[in-house]
């Protein structure tokens, strides 16, 4: 299951404005807001920075259609794999793999957990968007983990929006341990202690 597939953005947009978001998202995984510029997206994909400009007047406003777009496209993907898996335990495992896929090609990471950690400096409609992407998950996960625990299949304490705050807040930071050491496999070893502590 994947929520976010890079390549599958690229090729599945034919349009000039739709590959300048591709490009933009390309580039903001692997370097975040702050670092990439309408120069490197030019370059990339072979055309004048005048054009990049034309459909997103400023680069907030690129940055704030990438995030939307992200967001949508794992909405959806939230939305297949409820579909696909019917058991609360199989969602959660299928999940925290999705995520092992993000940090397997490094460096890139998931979107929202790199510009996490510029929140502070980046413009307030990008903030909102990445607020809501992850108001969205700690919903998701939320609702696994109440039908997990119902039926038996997913043990913790408390109430279920708060299992999924910390459940969430477990693996954004390991994907960001995997990415600063370049080592995938402490993704992996954190987010199977992590399933394995809501299996019990």
């Amino acid at each position: 299951m994947v929520l976010i597939d890079e390549v599958a953005f690229v090729e599945s947009h034919g349009t000039t404005q739709q590959t300048i978001l591709a490009s933009a998202l390309s580039l903001m995984q692997r370097c975040g807001y702050h670092a990439f510029s309408y120069a490197d997206i030019a370059d990339q994909i072979g055309i004048r920075k005048a054009s990049i400009h034309y459909y997103f007047p400023s680069k907030q406003d690129l940055a704030q259609a990438v995030v939307a777009h992200y967001r949508a496209t794992a909405r959806a993907g939230l939305a297949q794999l409820q579909h696909a898996v019917q058991d609360p335990a199989q969602q959660l495992e299928a999940y925290i793999a999705y995520f092992g896929e993000e940090v397997e090609g490094q460096p890139r990471i998931c979107l929202c957990a790199l510009l996490a950690a510029e929140m502070l400096t980046l413009p307030e409609p990008v903030r909102a968007e990445v607020r809501g992407y992850y108001q969205e998950h700690e919903a998701w996960l939320a609702a696994v983990l109440e039908s997990g625990q119902q039926q038996g299949r997913l043990h913790f304490n408390g109430a279920a929006s708060i299992a999924a705050q910390t459940l969430l807040a477990a693996l954004e930071g390991a994907m960001l341990a995997a990415r600063t050491y370049g080592q995938r496999e402490r993704y992996l070893q954190i987010g199977a202690h992590v399933l394995q502590q809501y299996r019990g």
